[in-house]
């Protein structure tokens, strides 16, 4: 796990790089609409966005221009896009072109029971639920994952 916070996702490739194991490596990376907005060539094999927020206007023109960076990311998304009903809202509404298809993962987490705090982690936890249920489909039809 890298990216947005500790430890970068530069100094994880790096551990990768000296690794003389022939190990698979799967990335879980947090990627902040700021680093959406330059995409040109990542790829993922699944992507997720938990939230669209007007936390960000700071830097992003717009709510526009902040929800446009945000949904770069499902253009740069190998096998499935999971997202909230807002932002599948939004991008229906908008006609964006994503190559997957979208799905909306509900709340259905009971947090009540874990040390996660607050309404944004069971949406987290509930995007994550449908992460993995895709990957097991994958798996199941054959499609291994990449080492892209």
């Amino acid at each position: 796990m890298c990216g947005n916070f500790e430890p970068a996702l530069s100094e994880v490739i790096v551990d990768i790089l000296k690794d003389t194991t022939s190990c698979d490596y799967h990335l879980v990376v947090e990627v902040s609409s700021f680093m959406c907005y330059q995409i040109k060539q990542f790829q993922s094999d699944y992507g997720i966005i938990t939230n669209l927020a007007t936390d960000h206007l700071n830097w992003h023109s717009d709510l526009d221009d902040y929800r446009q960076s945000k949904i770069k990311l499902f253009q740069h998304t190998r096998y499935a896009c999971i997202t909230d009903q807002m932002v599948s809202d939004y991008i229906m509404s908008q006609k964006i072109a994503i190559k997957q298809k979208v799905t909306v993962y509900k709340h259905e987490i009971d947090t009540n029971k874990t040390n996660f705090i607050g309404d944004h982690n069971n949406a987290n936890l509930s995007a994550v639920y449908e992460v993995m249920k895709a990957i097991v489909k994958h798996e199941s039809n054959g499609i291994r994952l990449t080492k892209e």
